[in-house]
């Protein structure tokens, strides 16, 4: 395994190592999705996590796992805008060949916000609620969402691309005000940071086994 595009600039390393440590961990070692060997791509900023898997990656069957510490495009459903600063919260993206029946489609978004909402819990001890088809909620508040799309060659899917943000330490201030009633983050729900790398390592710990 390697990493594609390994970027950190020095002077936003230790605002970064929360999450870097991640990736620094797999460096030398291969990282799985359901058995198969996963590229994982780090890189400092991007527009989408996943824009940039579907339109820089997604050319053979390499699956990959994109990670950004901020974006600046990031996307929700119905072209909401994901608010993602840097340092602040979690956005990736897994880019998958699953050739899977299109009609199996349908289910998907909700599978993915369960495999979220159950690692929210486990890690941070907050209780969650899906709102379907792709938010997750604490209370009446949105802490994380994911977006899944896809290409489609006749009745198969060959590529999935699943998006997921979470708010991890954001603030309320992080936050745009017309936001500030409806988002939260883990840190707002219990008082405390939380480590981006331990999210994504309970992430996988818990779901890498699970099939859609």
């Amino acid at each position: 395994m390697f990493l594609t595009n390994y970027v950190i600039l020095n002077i936003f390393y230790a605002n970064m190592k929360d999450l870097t440590e991640f990736v620094e961990q797999y460096k030398y070692k291969d990282f799985f999705w359901n058995g198969k060997v996963i590229k994982i791509v780090f890189l400092e900023k991007i527009d989408s996590t996943n824009s940039y898997a579907l339109n820089e990656l997604d050319d053979d069957e390499t699956e990959y796992l994109v990670i950004s510490d901020s974006q600046t495009g990031g996307r929700g459903q119905k072209d909401n805008k994901w608010e993602s600063p840097p340092s602040k919260g979690l956005y990736f993206s897994l880019l998958l060949h699953p050739h899977i029946k299109a009609d199996s489609l349908a289910t998907i978004p909700l599978t993915w916000g369960k495999m979220v909402a159950r690692t929210i819990e486990t890690l941070a001890n907050i209780k969650t609620q899906i709102k379907e088809p792709n938010d997750v909620l604490s209370g009446n508040r949105k802490i994380a969402g994911i977006l899944i799309e896809n290409k489609i060659y006749g009745d198969i899917c060959k590529t999935l691309i699943a998006g997921i943000g979470v708010n991890i330490n954001n603030t309320p201030e992080d936050f745009p005000e017309k936001l500030r009633n409806s988002a939260t983050s883990l840190y707002i729900e219990t008082g405390k940071n939380h480590s981006r790398s331990d999210f994504l390592r309970l992430f996988f710990k818990l779901n890498s086994r699970l099939n859609f």
